[in-house]
């Protein structure tokens, strides 16, 4: 019983460790569609991909 808790609290980690990482690409991907979409509502030379402005 003592090992099947130690393989429980394990799987428990892994969970969490692989839902803070896809939460921080959440956050990351949505960080950069509203810098996308910031982009777009103002000049749109000042676009990431417009290589004369950078």
């Amino acid at each position: 019983m003592d090992s099947f808790r130690k393989i429980h609290k394990k799987v428990e980690q892994d969970n969490m460790k692989h839902t803070d990482q896809a939460l921080k690409k959440a956050e990351d991907d949505a960080k950069q569609a509203m810098i996308l979409i910031g982009a777009l509502f103002q000049d749109p030379c000042c676009l990431p991909c417009c290589s004369h402005c950078t």
